[in-house]
């Protein structure tokens, strides 16, 4: 007892020592901070500022200023900036201290060199060695962690005063002049790499402007990308832009020595980065090499829209590396500064990610990494300012103080019930505009409760069975605690040729975001499509009815009651099922009106079968079917938040696994059971060479005893000039001719070369075309091997070509084929 008793004696009095000592470490920091402008004077912006001989250091924000805290002592710190010689300055430290800096521009050497047609300018000698080392510098940034702050800002810089309607400047919350920030962030994170492909990032604390209760954009992962890398940045162009130190860079870049400096120690390079031609995927600017060992200093490289910049008008990257010991040089800082003019809106912004603290090399447990690559810590989005003014290693600016000031308190205002309220009953208002296009919603913000009435003009149809036909729907959703939500949808239609009346309604309720967890109830009356991937959109069957006089679309109704459910498992895996009991009833055309002459017209029987005649296409029956799908995502990397997760994708091809049974209970006729699998990815990246997507599936009915057309295998035909933007249908296969009670098998490829080709076409390479060329497959018991081939072009919500395809006949057709997204 007595041992015990001194024990926790001198345990209290270790924990009384310990507070004792860090109040005293406390008490003697002081702050050192002031101004890094240059030599007339102006603020450097993002200086780094590193305390020699140790891995602290912060950076300057975009005025210049810098702050850090250090102990009682002697000190030495350097001042450094891309285009700058760095400074160093000796420190003794015993109270808070104001340190300003001045630096002048990079005092550069350069030996005169004859470049002549047999001699080529020294920077070639140089890029050649540092391409040599690129694998070596790009394995050694690995196996490391990190502390990693990203801080992002987005101002805009000009606006239109109203957009559809909407006042710009109320929205936005913007100045007199349309002016102001409109999104800053900071994110304060953990980051442990293993190799480029695999990592882990934990973030402990985040916050974003004007939302006090979200999580920022902000992921160091992001902030992975090397210039060791062949091609990086993948995410702003598909195929990637090449790396001056890639393997291939002489073909893409012209170098150009402009001069050799001296810092701690070491020689540096300064090299122009000049692209060889104007349209290729390539940076310009400057990088700086280190003699002897040839790592990358610093750089300053930017894209353009000549480049084949995505999403933004121009990119650019600088990039500081700073020396972590043993002679390795890791990541400083990352800074990218973006601007985007876009429908009369200017906006400018950066993202600034600061690496400190490396730790490396790290020997990592076994299973540390795993298919989570990124983890919000639960209170992330809680920490006060106070935290925030003593912990952020970049000063806020005075408009950033402003900016967090008011959107924070425009935020606390927003929350309230009587603010809510008001901006409902302005919004809230209904206009016949509206009605008609794009839909009435009715929102009750305060008690997160939402009525959504469908558009009028998507509503109107007409077809031969029906003829005008009318279809609207109603949407309720209240959202509860924790991402849970319920929904109700009742919808109605009816045919004005023959006069039927279909209501029916869905009821779904959310219960685990994190699982995506749902489960609903559906019934009514409908007319649903014989074929049950609807190849032909209801606005384009309306179109060629009344303008061509041809009926695309078949269509028959049908009386149900379904339970369905959903929910993923585990990582990678998400089971879906459902069960239902059906009448089906088969419908024929009593409207045969279109624009064209009569003798024009060519209409079918509503018969995916038949051509000729107005006879039912299938006597009136019962269906109980039963159906359970597995989708599995192998190596599914996710994002965790704290009540919910996301999810980012695999870099592995995608699996799709169905069974669906007809079940002769109950009075149904239906009796069968069809088995499919397939395996497809939609983006295969190649790089240079642009993207792939795949699909590859096939199956057969186990049994098929008793079935009808809609119970059969279909698949995703087309027979008019629109053809969809999916690159897993058929062009030129019937959209109802096609189908299976047997074996079946399905393959789709398309290959999109980005530009590869049309980029080097002056006048083309305007439209920034990306071509594309596929292939498709198809075997069915009746229609044995059938063929594509699709040869096109494609942009964002568009893509045209020709198709082409031969039957077992032997036989080619072909035909225009454009996409549309709609």
């Amino acid at each position: 007892m007595i041992i015990n008793g001194f024990k926790v004696l001198l345990f209290l009095a270790g924990i009384c020592m310990t507070v004792l000592t860090e109040a005293q470490t406390q008490a003697q920091t002081y702050s050192v901070a002031g101004t890094v402008s240059d030599s007339l004077g102006e603020p450097v912006p993002f200086a780094s500022v590193f305390v020699s001989g140790s891995s602290r250091g912060v950076t300057a924000n975009e005025n210049g200023f810098y702050m850090l805290r250090l102990g009682k002592g002697d000190w030495k710190l350097l001042f450094k900036s891309i285009g700058y010689r760095q400074e160093t300055r000796p420190l003794s430290l015993s109270s808070d201290t104001v340190l300003d800096v001045r630096l002048s521009q990079e005092r550069l050497r350069l030996e005169t060199v004859a470049v002549t047609a047999s001699r080529e300018d020294p920077a070639y000698a140089i890029i050649r060695k540092a391409i040599a080392r690129r694998q070596t510098h790009l394995r050694q940034e690995q196996n490391y962690a990190a502390d990693v702050y990203i801080k992002g800002l987005q101002r805009m810089e000009d606006a239109p005063e109203k957009f559809l309607g909407m006042d710009v400047r109320n929205a936005l919350e913007l100045d007199s002049n349309n002016q102001g920030i409109v999104y800053l962030s900071e994110s304060q994170s953990e980051l442990f790499v293993k190799d480029p492909d695999t990592y882990k990032e934990i973030v402990y604390s985040s916050k974003v402007a004007g939302d006090n209760s979200g999580f920022s954009f902000n992921e160091a992962s992001e902030m992975l990308f090397s210039f060791y890398q062949n091609l990086l940045l993948r995410d702003l162009n598909n195929r990637g832009f090449v790396s001056p130190v890639a393997d291939n860079a002489l073909f893409y870049y012209r170098y150009r020595l402009e001069g050799t400096f001296e810092e701690s120690g070491y020689l540096v390079n300064k090299i122009a980065v000049i692209p060889r031609r104007r349209h290729d995927p390539v940076f310009r600017g400057h990088i700086y090499i280190m003699e002897n060992n040839w790592r990358i200093h610093s750089l300053d490289l930017t894209l353009t829209r000549d480049a084949q910049l995505n999403f933004v008008d121009s990119l650019n990257i600088k990039q500081t590396f700073r020396e972590t010991g043993d002679s390795l040089w890791m990541p400083a800082t990352k800074r990218l500064r973006y601007g985007i003019k876009l429908l009369k809106f200017h906006l400018t912004g950066y993202f600034l990610g600061v690496f400190d603290n490396y730790r490396m090399p790290v020997e990592f447990e076994e299973g540390f990494f795993n298919n989570e690559v990124v983890r919000i810590e639960k209170g992330a989005n809680e920490k006060d300012s106070a935290y925030w003014a003593a912990d952020r290693p970049v000063p806020l600016t005075g408009e950033e103080r402003e900016g967090y000031h008011e959107k924070d308190s425009i935020a606390r205002l927003k929350e309230t019930e009587a603010y809510l309220d008001s901006l409902d009953a302005k919004n809230n208002r209904f206009k016949i505009g509206k009605f008609i296009f794009p839909g009435y919603v009715y929102n009750d913000r305060f008690h997160k409760q939402s009525h959504h009435i469908s558009p009028l003009l998507l509503g109107l149809q007409f077809n031969t069975v029906e003829g005008a036909a009318l279809e609207m729907a109603y949407r309720y959703r209240k959202e509860l605690e924790d991402g849970r939500s319920w929904s109700v949808s009742p919808r109605l239609r009816y045919g004005f040729s023959n006069h039927h009346f279909n209501p029916s309604a869905e009821a779904e309720y959310h219960y685990s975001p994190l699982h995506q967890a749902s489960v609903g109830l559906r019934g009514g009356s409908e007319v649903a499509d014989f074929n049950a991937h609807s190849p032909v959109n209801a606005l384009v069957n309306s179109i060629f009815t009344l303008a061509a006089g041809r009926n695309l679309k078949k269509i028959y109704e049908r009386r149900f009651l379904e339970l369905f459910a959903g929910r993923e498992v585990w990582n990678g895996l998400t089971l879906h099922t459902e069960i239902g009991y059906a009448r089906r009833l088969p419908l024929v055309n009593t409207n045969y009106y279109s624009f064209r002459k009569e003798e024009d017209r060519r209409f079918e029987a509503n018969d995916p079968l038949k051509e000729e005649g107005n006879a039912p296409a299938f006597a009136a029956h019962n269906a109980l079917s039963w159906k359970v799908q597995a989708d599995i995502v192998f190596g599914q990397q996710y994002k965790t938040l704290p009540d919910e997760r996301w999810r980012l994708g695999s870099p592995w091809p995608r699996l799709r696994l169905s069974y669906t049974k007809g079940i002769p209970l109950a009075g149904s006729e239906v009796d069968y059971d069809v088995l499919s699998l397939s395996v497809y990815d939609r983006r295969v990246n190649l790089g240079l060479y642009g993207q792939s997507a795949f699909s590859l599936g096939g199956g057969g009915f186990l049994n098929n005893r008793s079935l009808y057309y809609m119970d059969a295998h279909q698949f995703s035909g087309n027979t008019d000039i629109y053809a969809g933007l999916n690159f897993d249908r058929f062009y030129l296969l019937g959209n109802y001719s096609a189908f299976s009670t047997d074996y079946f098998l399905e393959g789709h490829f398309e290959h999109n070369l980005e530009g590869f080709l049309l980029n080097k076409v002056p006048l083309l390479r305007q439209l920034k075309l990306r071509e594309t060329v596929g292939v498709n497959y198809l075997y069915t018991e009746n229609l044995q091997h059938y063929w594509e081939l699709f040869l096109g072009v494609q942009k964002i919500g568009l893509k045209a070509g020709w198709a082409f395809s031969w039957g077992p006949d032997g036989k080619m057709s072909n035909g225009l084929r454009i996409g549309l997204g709609l």
